[in-house]
């Protein structure tokens, strides 16, 4: 899988994910600021509902919920796409999408971060410090692995030549990509007892004062270098 594929990912998930903090005339400061990052993370990845979090932007425990499953759900496509799945068939993804979305959730309680200090600039905008433990998971998938799974697939599937391959229906191939999915994802599974923890990784994650809508946004760029660490899909991270 690319990294220009995965950078198109992770710029949906920004996307999807896009929320503001109400500047309030100008009354916004760092507490606020860090308040909101603590509790926007704590959301997205353990779903969890922080109350300072949701005091401050007025949310309900089923808002936190909602934020929560969205993000699984396009971390749940990355992870297929990763894996070369074809997400781009409806029928394949309705037959794995919720096992995929099973495993980030058991992924995600496994996160760690930290969130450190905010600084104001003298431009407006908002810094705070960000340092994630990468999740080191997926490394243990190798080539091997998943040629020894679709060579199984293909022979359960009395599908041993290439005529055969070409000959598959629609519907057949779809069946033979739901049982790769569920299977690689079964042996990602299996490894979640050994995954381990990558070289911590401390960023900058920005809030910029929009003056249109007088509202502080979390700056793209800076949000998807954080949130492309939590789980280290190519080993940049491990220790």
């Amino acid at each position: 899988m690319s990294n220009l594929w995965k950078r198109w990912g992770v710029l949906a998930l920004a996307a999807m994910l896009m929320l503001s903090l109400a500047a309030c005339g100008g009354g916004v400061n760092e507490k606020d600021v860090a308040t909101y990052i603590q509790g926007r993370m704590e959301a997205y990845y353990l779903g969890q509902a922080n109350e300072e979090y949701m005091k401050l932007m007025e949310y309900s425990e089923e808002a936190i919920q909602e934020q929560y499953n969205m993000n699984v759900q396009a971390e749940a496509e990355r992870m297929l796409g990763f894996m070369d799945v074809k997400t781009d068939n409806k029928n394949v993804m309705d037959g794995v999408r919720a096992e995929a979305e099973s495993l980030v959730k058991d992924i995600y309680a496994k996160c760690k971060f930290t969130v450190g200090d905010t600084n104001k600039l003298k431009n407006g905008s908002f810094t705070t410090e960000v340092t994630v433990e990468p999740i080191e998971l997926m490394y243990l998938i190798t080539n091997e692995d998943i040629d020894e799974i679709f060579s199984e697939i293909l022979e359960e599937a009395n599908c041993v030549t290439q005529e055969d391959y070409n000959n598959l229906t629609d519907a057949e191939y779809e069946d033979l990509e739901i049982q790769y999915g569920l299977a690689v994802l079964d042996r990602i599974r299996g490894h979640l007892a050994n995954a381990s923890y990558g070289t911590p990784q401390p960023m900058q994650v920005q809030m910029k004062l929009d003056e249109e809508d007088n509202s502080y946004a979390i700056v793209d760029d800076s949000w998807m270098s954080m949130d492309d660490k939590i789980i280290d899909y190519y080993g940049d991270y491990r220790s």
